[in-house]
């Protein structure tokens, strides 16, 4: 819950404008909105790990 609760801290409490965080972090506008309406549900979304096979993948011993 870590950066949720710095952007919904800056916000509310600092009274950082939404661009200048948008500036800070990264995160779209959008992004930041749709994160500074959810009072209900405070957790951050949960993205899956990406996976890219390598090149060497095709070369590596069964057992790795």
């Amino acid at each position: 819950m870590g950066m949720l609760a710095k952007i919904r801290r800056k916000y509310f409490r600092d009274k950082v404008p939404l661009h200048e965080i948008t500036r800070q972090t990264g995160l779209s506008r959008n992004t930041l909105r749709h994160w500074r309406r959810c009072q209900s549900e405070m957790r951050e979304p949960a993205y899956p790990l990406r996976s890219s096979p390598s090149l060497l993948d095709a070369y590596t011993y069964p057992w790795n």
